[in-house]
């Protein structure tokens, strides 16, 4: 006589979403995660209408998508959560997050802070919320007057951190990413994800 053993289902994964306002680095504290082979963790590539700029991957960085595209799939549901950004739109996909998390998957997301919120208000997922810092004001406001942007568009996007740096608060953690210190502030991420 055989006797069957029932496998358990696998423990539920866990959203870690990098939340922070734009320039802060959270770009490359993802990379250097994802790189980091014993976090084993999958990114999720988000959807946006904004065109791809010339260094970015389809499918890599995000998934481009025309506006009619992506107004019919939040229609159907597609997304967890979207928000125009800046006269776009960007969205985080149902799936594949849903069934990697079934699966017992961790995955990472980089995420801005109202998408963040929202996530974090659905119940069922499991979502850790990082808040990435910079080392001061000043040196942000140089990180983002370094790119190219007209006056009109620094005024806005330092308008935008501003207020997402008055809610840093409403995160799980805050992490600093000071100027040259990446690898810190990397470890730092590490360990909180290593803590779940």
């Amino acid at each position: 006589m055989t006797t069957s053993v029932r496998k358990r289902p696998p423990r539920p994964g866990t959203l870690f979403l990098l939340v922070g306002p734009s320039r802060v680095g959270k770009d490359s504290i993802l990379k250097a995660l994802l790189h980091t082979r014993s976090l084993r963790l999958r990114k999720l590539i988000t959807v946006t209408t904004r065109e791809r700029r010339p260094h970015e991957v389809p499918g890599k960085t995000y998934h481009y998508v025309s506006e009619a595209t992506f107004v019919k799939k939040a229609r159907a549901g597609g997304f967890l959560e979207w928000a125009p950004v800046r006269n776009h739109r960007f969205g985080t996909p149902r799936e594949p997050l849903l069934t990697w998390l079934r699966q017992g998957k961790n995955i990472l997301q980089q995420i801005d802070v109202r998408g963040a919120a929202a996530l974090k208000r659905i119940a069922h997922l499991n979502a850790v919320t990082i808040f990435i810092l910079p080392g001061s004001i000043d040196e942000l406001r140089r990180r983002l007057f370094r790119k190219s942007f007209t006056p009109e568009q620094q005024r806005i996007r330092w308008q935008e951190t501003m207020q997402e740096l008055r809610r840093q608060t409403e995160f799980d953690y805050r992490v600093i990413n000071a100027e040259g210190k990446l690898g810190d502030a990397v470890q730092e991420v590490a360990e909180i994800i290593r803590a779940h």
